[in-house]
């Protein structure tokens, strides 16, 4: 640029050219081209910084993808899809459920429960594998705690001009429950069994039955006894289990994963013979930090009303992440193959639920698309 300034300079000031040139001539094209410079290095600039500005840009939104999911998000095929861990094709796990809370074992610490103290309730019968089991209620009649426990002293069958048949100690099955104390108003059990198999059974075919009884006397362990009417074939014999009180049923645990929140999000519209690529969001809304450690598997489905137009069920991924904070939400990548005959002139339902019980599935409708054709 300096040779080109020398160059106008004598060209302007020639005498030997007759042109009609200002005075400044020379001032006037030397700040043209000063601003020319000025100009073009600001353009440069202006480049260099948004080049600048996009990479610094760049490096922050990676590692900010990078430490959503632990790996970096695949291209979405839906502008809203975005996830944070990528779909894996995992079969759905065993269903794990926590264990149940036992009810506490009652005390022992009451007097023998008395015959008098007793109310004996309608005698229950059941048959199971060539046995028949009977269940005799026991009601805390009295005002105190008594100990129902352990096995009665004698109970025997009795029926008018037979012998009496006195009961052997232990059921083929386990009577259930447990001894304790017998709060006032509370139930408890005695239970019996007799056999259809034996070898005195068949000495005589086609007489079954063939030792019927009429009732059974109860030795408590309390030296008293109580007398119930009792029909009973006893010629395989008569079996006693022992006294026990009943025990409330197990509580159930509450599954922490049941708290998730669950909710879909997915194209309009899917093509038969494709794989559908969705994304389900799971919120923990509660206060704690809710463990992924036993890991759930889900259910998917594409259908309408009763109609399944495609299903399947995988594990979800819990390596990636091991566990929801409280007001966290973690997006899953989720795919569902879409059968090439699949069709179904109004939008359907695409349909997702966690196995550990998330409230009910969640929904969204979605449009079948032909196949492409061939």
């Amino acid at each position: 640029m300096p040779d080109l300034e020398r160059d106008l300079r004598e060209l302007l000031t020639d005498d030997r050219l007759d042109l009609p040139v200002r005075r400044d001539a020379v001032r006037i094209v030397h700040e043209g081209v000063r601003r020319r410079r000025r100009r073009r290095t600001i353009a440069m600039t202006t480049a260099v910084a948004a080049t600048v500005g996009a990479v610094v840009a760049a490096a922050i939104a990676v590692p900010a993808a990078l430490d959503a999911g632990g790996k970096k998000p695949t291209q979405p095929v839906h502008p809203k899809l975005g996830y944070d861990v990528a779909w894996i094709n995992t079969p759905a796990p065993k269903p794990w459920f926590p264990k149940p809370i036992q009810p506490k074992p009652p005390s022992m610490n009451a007097p023998r429960c008395l015959a008098s103290q007793l109310h004996i309730g309608a005698v229950v019968g059941n048959g199971a594998t060539g046995m028949e089991f009977f269940g005799i209620p026991l009601r805390n009649i009295s005002n105190q705690p008594c100990l129902l426990v352990g096995s009665p002293m004698r109970v025997v069958a009795q029926a008018a001009g037979q012998p009496d048949v006195v009961a052997t100690r232990g059921l083929h099955l386990g009577s259930g429950g447990a001894g304790g104390d017998l709060q006032p108003g509370k139930r408890g059990y005695l239970s019996l069994e007799t056999d259809r198999d034996c070898s005195a059974r068949y000495a005589t075919p086609n007489t079954f039955p063939t030792k019927n009884y009429t009732s059974v006397t109860v030795t408590l362990p309390s030296a008293t006894s109580f007398t119930i009417p009792l029909k009973l074939d006893v010629e395989c014999g008569l079996r006693t289990g022992g006294l026990g009180v009943q025990l409330p049923p197990p509580t159930d645990r509450p599954d922490p994963r049941s708290q998730l929140v669950a909710s879909i999000d997915a194209p309009l519209t899917v093509r038969a013979g494709t794989t559908l690529t969705y994304v389900v969001t799971l919120t923990n809304p509660t206060a704690a930090t809710i463990s992924l450690r036993h890991c759930p598997g889900y259910a998917e489905w594409l259908g309408a009303g009763v109609v399944e137009l495609a299903k399947n069920a995988f594990g979800l991924d819990c390596s990636t992440v091991r566990a929801i904070e409280p007001g966290q939400s973690v997006r899953y990548e989720m795919q569902l193959a879409v059968p090439a005959d699949a069709s179904w002139p109004d939008p359907v339902q695409l349909s997702w639920a966690l196995e550990a019980g998330v409230k009910g599935p969640v929904s969204t409708p979605i449009r079948l698309v032909a196949p492409r054709p061939r």
